[in-house]
C-alpha cells in the first residue's frame, strides 16, 4: 500500500512528467506550469467550466499576486515574460 501511495505522489509524478515547477523567484507556493502541465491543467479547466455551465453556475476568476523581485525584471527578460511586461506597463 506503502509503495502504491509514493508512487501517486502528486510531487514525485510532477518532477518525472515534466508538468510543473516551483520557485522562490516566482514566489512560495505559486506553481509554474511546463508545456505537459499546461495541456492537462488546460483540458482539467474546459472539463469543469463545461460541468459548471451545463448545471447553471456561471463562471468567476481570481487573480494572483507576484513577488516585486518579479515585476521588476518585467522588461528584461524574453519569451513568457512578455505578457508580464505588459501587465508591469500598466501599473
Amino acid at each position: 500500500m506503502k509503495n502504491i501511495i509514493e508512487n501517486r505522489d502528486h510531487r514525485k509524478l510532477g518532477k518525472e512528467l515534466d508538468l510543473y515547477s516551483f520557485s522562490e523567484e516566482v514566489g512560495a507556493g505559486l506553481v509554474s506550469f511546463h508545456p505537459n502541465g499546461s495541456v492537462i491543467r488546460y483540458e482539467l479547466e474546459r472539463f469543469s467550466q463545461k460541468a459548471h455551465l451545463q448545471n447553471g453556475y456561471e463562471t468567476a476568476m481570481k487573480g494572483f499576486i507576484l513577488l516585486i523581485s518579479v515585476r521588476q525584471v518585467c522588461g528584461k527578460l524574453p519569451g513568457i515574460w512578455i505578457s508580464l511586461r505588459k501587465i508591469c506597463m500598466h501599473r
